[in-house]
């Protein structure tokens, strides 16, 4: 009984976890989208890259 109880605590937690991992990379991956587009465009200019 105790190893049940052990295993459903521990499912509990690892589903907690899985969840703040997934909500972390849905704002790495959709928070910072416009600034990544916008480095990307200028920055590839010679020029423009060393007036910064």
């Amino acid at each position: 009984q105790v190893a049940t109880g052990c295993t459903r605590d521990s499912a509990f937690n690892q589903q907690q976890v899985a969840l703040s991992v997934n909500a972390y990379y849905v704002k790495a991956l959709n928070g910072y989208t416009f600034v990544t587009h916008l480095t990307c465009h200028f920055l590839a200019f010679e020029h423009f890259a060393r007036s910064l």
